[in-house]
């Protein structure tokens, strides 16, 4: 399984750094020609630059070429560098309470992959619990929901589950494009999915979004507030997502002993 894993992250980084170099060429490409159409108008330098800087940040949060925090606090480092805003104005955002709920969370996440510690909870979760096929995809779901709190990326929790999900299958047994396979796979979708919605660092969507309801109400949300007034809905949308995925498992093949002792 080691082996499979090793093959498999060897042809993903080569196929991501073929991905991110066009990438960066088509960001580049399309900043040459939003600064080439803003010189065409006769707009000032700083309208200029503002558009420019602002797009700019904007493609990286599309393409994920960087994580969003560093995005986030590269934007008014640009703003500053180009005199487009003075540092009081560019950094005022940066004097709540959310930037630094992110950095920490992004710490925490870095903390967890590079120990391993994540995959560890992921596997363990699915072995636990893994007797039937049903369970199979509850293990996901609760290994979802163990990790999904304290790594606040989408990218690094799809990067964690493909891995999990696809060493499944191949140890499993399981054809490409089987039901079998199909079901585990959008289990670690919808556990990814789902469970983020109820915490505040869960992507860059939900911290933008607090952060424009902080500016317009004045109220600041904390990440405990944010939780409490999600819990139910998450549990909700991710068990729900899973009953639906069980309502499939009568058509699956039984799981032999064999199957479940290859794989712990």
């Amino acid at each position: 399984m080691k082996e499979m894993e090793s093959e498999r992250a060897l042809k993903g980084s080569f196929y991501t750094i073929n991905s991110d170099f066009y990438k960066w060429i088509g960001t580049f490409i399309i900043l040459i020609m939003i600064w080439a159409i803003s010189q065409r108008y006769n707009l000032d330098y700083k309208t200029s630059s503002f558009f420019t800087i602002t797009i700019f940040a904007v493609l990286l949060w599309c393409f994920s070429l960087i994580p969003d925090a560093i995005t986030g606090l590269l934007l008014p480092t640009l703003y500053v560098v180009f005199k487009v805003a003075s540092p009081n104005t560019a950094f005022k955002p940066w004097t709540s309470t959310i930037p630094w709920l992110v950095l920490a969370a992004m710490l925490m996440s870095t903390m967890l992959n590079e120990t391993g510690v994540a995959r560890r909870i992921a596997i363990w979760s699915i072995a636990k619990f893994g007797k039937t096929f049903a369970t199979i995809l509850l293990g996901i779901t609760l290994a979802g929901i163990i990790i999904t709190p304290f790594i606040p990326s989408v990218i690094a929790k799809i990067v964690i589950f493909n891995i999990i999900t696809m060493g499944l299958i191949e140890t499993l047994g399981y054809k490409p494009k089987s039901l079998e396979a199909t079901l585990i796979t959008i289990a670690g979708f919808f556990v990814i999915s789902t469970f983020r919605l109820g915490f505040a660092t869960g992507d860059s969507g939900i911290i933008i979004g607090l952060n424009y309801a902080q500016q317009v109400t004045g109220q600041t949300l904390t990440w405990m507030q944010y939780l409490i007034h999600n819990l139910p809905y998450i549990f909700f949308y991710t068990f729900g997502s899973l009953g639906v995925l069980i309502l499939f498992t009568k058509n699956t093949e039984p799981l032999t002993k064999e199957k479940i002792f290859r794989f712990r």
